[in-house]
């Protein structure tokens, strides 16, 4: 498609000959003689270049150039003036013109100037497409740097994320399955969906992210397929979508629970396709992307309730992933608040080098609601504010009405006992069972019935907790 040049002067004899001199050299060409139509123009039809006299009769040229340069800063404008002076011309190199031509006006030097100014765009919309490439490699590479296998990101030893990263491994090599990760909000589904990229064949190539509900639902269409120029009133250029952006890579779909229905069907036959047309398009557009979807409903009781399309529940459903919630991952909680104690000690220069045992058990015996995200700004508020070089319980904002649990941990408590309520049924033991036995039995019991919350558990049975891990150690006892 040809350039457009945009002409922008008073007299009618100059814009008969520019714009003829411009569709001779093959261009096409716009035109206006007062500024507020020129900068209608620039804002209505997206030209590529704009050549503007500095005398209007209703704007000076110098304010039609700052409101076109904070309208489309990357727009070349080419100056032109019967009156120049070196203050002027400075004043508009400074605003953003290319370059300032006197009057009266060679014609072919015009057509050379115009035509070098293409260039010079074209060639720094390579240079830009190249920096950002360079960019994303740049990125991929600190991040391999930082963690060489990318499922280290994830944090934690509990029996949970075991078993999820053990899923990851066995379907990152198989870069073209869908997987949807379901989890409560906080609990690092995003963090999943990288690691699944990153780990996958496909990790040189672009991961996007995308959250369904941050983007109006009239647009979420053409943010995801794209759009060509005048599809609708604001399409002023063809834009790529972020199917094409991820193309060879992973698109990650965020709160898929909440797309509404009309989008999910058009979802759904791309997913089927592998191909789409942009908004206001007619050509096919072959892809090649891995979705990894998530949301923190249930999508199957959504499908029940008729709000969710079951053809595409089961889509999205070939890999299910389930991201468990920080208060189901036991002593995860101290692992993750060290690496964020360390992480904001660099952020902020401050020196935490312990975390107070009485803050542990704070941290241990709260329900986090918020999950991981909620741990995350519990600390970043905790060493931004604090001087000590140990976290206290007081540095924690963590009050005993936010959980029942925390309430227990007063040091002025009464002895927390075991009583026949606690237990359902009786022991299913028989005369061979030795001490060791029913101890098992035992703690076994415990542990299950207050979520193998360990510290809780260890002031229950009146022990304390190195002992407790001890005997889940001696009894092989895992969650």
């Amino acid at each position: 498609m040809p350039a457009t040049v945009l002409i922008v002067d008073d007299e009618s004899s100059i814009i008969f000959s520019l714009s003829e001199a411009m569709q001779d050299a093959g261009y096409r060409t716009l035109t206006a003689t007062r500024g507020e139509e020129a900068i209608r123009e620039v804002k209505e039809s997206s030209p590529d270049i704009v050549l503007l006299d500095m005398k209007l009769p209703d704007i000076d040229g110098l304010k039609v150039l700052k409101q076109i340069k904070s309208h489309v800063p990357e727009l070349p404008v080419i100056m032109m003036s019967a009156y120049v002076d070196v203050a002027t011309a400075v004043q508009a190199t400074k605003i953003g013109a290319v370059n300032f031509i006197e009057k009266p006006l060679n014609i072919e030097k015009i057509k050379i100037d115009v035509n070098n100014t293409l260039k010079n765009v074209d060639v720094l919309k390579q240079l830009d497409s190249v920096k950002t490439e360079l960019e994303q490699f740049k990125e991929i590479e600190r991040l391999r740097q930082k963690v060489q296998n990318p499922l280290d990101a994830i944090l934690g030893n509990s029996k949970a994320i075991r078993d999820m990263k053990k899923t990851i491994k066995k379907i990152v090599d198989s870069s073209a399955t869908t997987v949807l990760v379901q989890g409560e909000s906080g609990s690092g589904k995003e963090l999943v969906a990288r690691a699944i990229h990153y780990a996958s064949n496909r990790k040189d190539k672009p991961f996007i992210d995308v959250n369904c509900t941050s983007i109006p639902d009239e647009l979420l269409e053409s943010e995801l397929f794209g759009h060509e120029k005048g599809a609708f009133t604001d399409a002023k250029k063809e834009k790529k979508g972020l199917f094409e952006l991820a193309n060879g890579g992973t698109l990650f779909l965020d709160e898929i629970g909440d797309m509404k229905f009309s989008m999910q069907a058009k979802l759904l036959r791309v997913l089927q396709e592998k191909f789409f047309k942009r908004v206001g398009g007619t050509k096919n557009i072959n892809i090649d992307v891995r979705i990894v979807a998530a949301t923190n409903k249930d999508l199957l009781k959504e499908v029940e309730k008729g709000n969710y399309r079951e053809d595409l529940y089961y889509r999205l459903n070939v890999i299910p992933i389930y991201c468990p919630p920080l208060r189901q991952r036991g002593d995860d909680v101290i692992l993750l608040t060290k690496s964020f104690v360390e992480h904001f000690n660099k952020h902020f220069g401050k020196n935490v080098t312990n975390i107070d045992s009485r803050a542990e058990e704070l941290l241990l015996s709260y329900s986090w609601p918020g999950n991981v995200r909620e741990l995350r700004n519990i600390i970043e508020r905790a060493i931004l504010l604090e001087s000590e070089d140990v976290l206290l319980p007081e540095h924690l904002s963590i009050t005993p009405s936010a959980s029942s649990v925390a309430a227990r941990l007063d040091d002025d408590e009464e002895e927390i006992t075991l009583s026949d309520a606690d237990f359902d049924g009786e022991p299913e033991f028989n005369e061979s069972w030795t001490l060791d036995d029913m101890e098992n039995w035992f703690i076994q019991k415990v542990l299950v019935k207050y979520n193998w919350n360990k510290n809780l558990v260890a002031k229950k049975l009146g022990i304390n907790r190195t002992t407790l891990y001890t005997k889940i150690k001696k009894y092989n006892l895992e969650r």
